[in-house]
């Protein structure tokens, strides 16, 4: 499933691209709400944006440059796109929508614009992780 930390490990590590995180990981970055703390279910952040290349202990207070959430059936439609616009107003490039029950990923970007992916299609790390694709049949198998 390529929606999880490892296979953007698999693809970020040997190039020293950044960091994977998975969904334990809370940022704090959130501009106008200082303690808002979202933990997206994976997310990656580029290198050079962490102090040291590390992650802090506690919180991490830099956006991410990819968050991905998985809808879970206890979440309306509000509150995953209010997910979605709080990750943009703190500067997430890309956002991953998945939806296992329409198996479809919703992309969001910093620009405003989205695309819907199909179980056909591919998703692209576009421009907050070049290079990297994945197969939306993947993250239902």
């Amino acid at each position: 499933m390529c929606s999880d930390s490892t296979h953007f490990n698999n693809f970020i590590r040997p190039k020293k691209l950044g960091r994977a995180y998975q969904s334990q990981t809370g940022f704090q970055c959130f501009p106008g709400k200082p303690k808002l703390v979202r933990m997206p279910d994976t997310s990656f952040v580029s290198a050079g944006r962490l102090p040291n290349d590390r992650s802090p202990d506690g919180y991490i207070t830099v956006a991410p440059d990819i968050a991905v959430e998985v809808v879970s059936p206890n979440e309306t439609y509000e509150e995953v796109e209010a997910k979605a616009a709080e990750y943009r107003s703190a500067g997430v490039k890309l956002i991953w929508i998945i939806s296992p029950k329409s198996k479809t990923v919703l992309v969001r970007r910093l620009d405003g614009t989205c695309a819907e992916v199909g179980e056909a299609g591919t998703l692209s790390g576009e421009n907050a992780l070049p290079g990297f694709t994945c197969a939306v049949a993947e993250l239902f198998v």
